[in-house]
């Protein structure tokens, strides 16, 4: 698939950059790294990419060092010719608080993963520039698109090289050139090893391995990987195009797009698609706790409610906590929602 390409990855000796090495080896790259310090893993990851039948070369380079770089990547091109693919996935912490941070913590992490980016951007972009066609792929994390508690220095160098990978894609896509970021979760490497894994992130993470090993294979839906959605009506509200297996998972499938009324259908038919609900749900409520409900819908006050229904202010918010006992919704927005599903209002009748 890759054969006759060039891959130059950086942060290769070990953990992510030692994997990318040795995957683009089983597609027949031939591989350039650099790496920082640690010879004896950097011999690894060379002899682990050779066995794959592929050149490779690894340079010891330091990726914040400008000159550095501009030495390293000449003798990659006079070593392989021309470079095709440049992943940047050199990364280190300093995880501290910020009352706690130092200045060099913050300089030392924005130097070696925002800057040195830059470094190998800047070298490899005329290259890939002249060819009409190439590959950049910058290794951002997670924490670069929701911040992590004590790690101000590293999410702002994550979140900068997302911003860097869209203004580089900008300026190189007439050239046939992509650019593109990726944002992994948090992987065990040489690098997290003594760090915990924090809650908040976690949290942003869309698959985490506790929720993949409940998937149960291809064909496990939500409701399978999550016993205590059972009973329950679960309706994707989309804005794009997705996969026919991602929307099945769900009971039911809206736009953003779609109007009030198209919403409240499909959400309904859900629900009685997934048990939650009867066709005379409403039933329960009197006929005079409907007529109330609707006002409620229609976005009128209390006062307002009872000079349309010629009852006192006290009996309307009687009426009212008998409707959310009943329904067991406090909001007026889930009011809402349950009388358009309900037909008790028609989309047109609301203000």
């Amino acid at each position: 698939m890759l054969k006759g390409k060039v891959a130059l990855v950086t942060g290769a000796a070990r953990g992510i950059g030692r994997a990318i090495c040795e995957n683009f080896a089983d597609c027949g790259a031939d591989i350039a790294f650099f790496y920082a310090s640690n010879d004896s893993a950097a011999e690894e990851c060379k002899a682990s990419v050779e066995a794959r039948g592929v050149k490779c070369r690894a340079y010891k380079c330091d990726v914040s060092d400008y000159h550095a770089v501009e030495e390293a990547f000449k003798s990659v091109v006079t070593e392989f010719g021309t470079v095709d693919i440049l992943v940047n996935n050199a990364g280190i912490t300093r995880d501290r608080l910020v009352l706690a941070m130092k200045e060099q913590d913050f300089d030392d992490v924005i130097a070696v993963n925002l800057k040195g980016a830059f470094n190998l951007i800047k070298q490899v972009y005329p290259v890939l520039a002249r060819k009409r066609s190439g590959r950049i792929i910058n290794i951002s994390s997670v924490a670069g698109l929701c911040g992590n508690p004590g790690q101000l220095n590293y999410s702002a160098s994550k979140a900068g090289l997302i911003a860097m990978t869209k203004t580089v894609a900008k300026e190189l896509a007439a050239r046939g050139v992509t650019c593109n970021a990726i944002a992994p979760g948090f992987v065990e490497t040489d690098m997290t090893k003594d760090i915990a894994q924090s809650a908040p992130l976690a949290d942003a993470i869309p698959m985490k391995p506790s929720v993949a090993e409940r998937c149960g294979g291809k064909g496990a839906s939500l409701k399978s990987m999550f016993p205590e959605f059972a009973g329950i009506a679960i309706v994707a509200f989309v804005y794009g195009l997705f996969s026919e297996y991602t929307l099945r998972q769900f009971d039911g499938v809206a736009s953003v797009y779609d109007s009030g009324g198209a919403i409240a259908s499909k959400i309904r038919k859900a629900m009685e698609s997934a048990g939650t609900v009867s066709q005379n749900e409403s039933s329960e409520l009197s006929e005079r706790e409907r007529e109330i409900l609707v006002s409620v819908a229609q976005g009128l006050t209390n006062k307002e409610i009872a000079q349309r229904h010629h009852i006192s202010i006290y009996t309307v918010i009687t009426h009212r906590k008998n409707i959310t006992r009943k329904t067991g919704i406090k909001s007026v927005a889930g009011l809402t929602v349950y009388a358009l599903l309900n037909n008790l209002i028609n989309q047109s009748e609301m203000q």
